[in-house]
Order: structure tokens, then C-alpha cells, then sequence
């Protein structure tokens, strides 16, 4: 099975976090591409600290219990055998987050019909309800870690000084190896979509 390296470019904050139009951008280092204490995240420029396992690409996809908006448990590991893509967002009803869980909705649904994509976040089940009823999106399933507060630990995207989950995106192949770690260093940051669905392509073909 090949696992080729994904190159991240830099990435630079919009005009409107970088003083308005025709302001120059500020660039940043690339995402991460593992997870854990060791990566260097911030919020508007203020350090924060990842809390958690480390994962790095082709370790074993590790197993998380979270609730379901209808307020029932479900673990990852029901997901065996399955690619799956993990968009982990801070604060649903939020610009960054909202668009980025319809963005991947999208995406998935000019993808495999067998792949799963799941929006995971710590708003609880009964707000992750809500959010569904005043979105329309098709192909994602929301999840919600406020209650085990299992996945947090388990990926290392615990956020220790807000008590949030950080930004970022993971992919596991069919054989339940992580295939892609997208770790944003500013919570302020959109994930790499056309990157992450390069790989989702990938793993089409294998």
C-alpha cells in the first residue's frame, strides 16, 4: 500500500483577520501534520496548548466513544474498514466551522457514497440537533465529545487553556490507518480542503 508524503503549502490568514483590504497577508508555518503537545497552536496570535496522544501519519486510527446528536453513544470503531474522513471543529454556529462542515459535506458528495464524514466538536448533542435543523447538509455526521470527552485525549486535539477541541482534519483508509493529519496553527484558519480531498481521491483508488 503506498502512503506518499502530501507536501502542505503555507497558507496565509484572510484580509479581513489581516487588517482589512489590500492589507498585506501575514503568513503562517504550514498545519501540522501530527497532533499532541509537541505542535504550537494559537488563537489570534495567543499560544494555546494541545493536550492528548500524539498521532502521526500511519499509526493506527485510534478509537474514540462520542454521543450523537440523538443523544446515543458511538464509537469510531464501528467504522472499521471504512475511509473516513474526522473534520474536528471548535464551535459549531460559528463562520470558520460552519463553512467548513458544508465545504466537506460538498466534497463527499462528489466522493465514494462509502465514505464517511464525520464533524466532530464539543457542543452537546442537543446543539448539534439544533445546528442540523438550520443547516442543510447530506453527507457529514455531527458528534459530539462533550460528554465521554474521549476524543479529545485519544487524538491529542484538546485544548488545555479553553477547554475546546482544536482545528484540524483526519483521514484513515480502508485498513484503519491514519492517511492524513491536518493540525491548523491558528484556530482562526480554514482547513486545505482541495488537499484533503486529493487524498479522499487517493484512497478511491486503492
Amino acid at each position: 500500500m503506498m502512503r506518499g508524503k502530501l507536501i502542505l503549502a503555507a497558507v496565509c490568514v484572510a484580509a479581513a483577520s489581516c487588517g482589512g483590504p489590500g492589507a498585506a497577508p501575514i503568513k503562517l508555518p504550514p498545519p501540522a501534520q501530527s497532533s499532541g503537545g509537541e505542535v504550537k497552536i494559537s488563537q489570534y496570535g495567543q499560544p494555546l496548548t494541545l493536550t492528548g496522544q500524539t498521532i502521526t501519519l500511519g499509526q493506527g486510527a485510534p478509537d474514540a466513544t462520542l454521543r450523537t446528536p440523538a443523544n446515543r453513544d458511538f464509537s469510531l470503531s464501528q467504522l472499521s474498514g471504512k475511509v473516513v474522513l474526522i473534520s474536528v471543529v471548535p464551535e459549531l454556529g460559528t463562520t470558520i466551522c460552519d463553512r467548513s462542515t458544508q465545504r466537506f459535506d460538498q466534497v463527499s458528495q462528489e466522493l465514494d457514497k462509502d465514505l464517511v464524514v464525520l464533524i466532530v466538536n464539543d457542543d452537546d448533542p442537543a446543539a448539534q440537533s439544533r445546528w442540523l435543523r438550520e443547516h442543510h447538509v447530506s453527507r457529514v455526521q455531527l458528534l459530539s465529545d462533550a460528554v465521554h470527552h474521549s476524543f479529545g485525549p485519544a487524538y491529542g486535539m484538546q485544548i488545555q487553556e479553553i477547554g475546546r477541541l482544536a482545528r484540524g482534519v483526519f483521514i484513515k483508509d480502508r485498513h484503519d490507518f491514519i492517511r492524513y493529519i491536518e493540525v491548523e496553527r491558528e484556530l482562526a484558519m480554514d482547513p486545505i480542503y482541495d488537499a484533503a480531498a486529493a487524498v479522499l481521491r487517493q484512497l478511491e483508488q486503492e
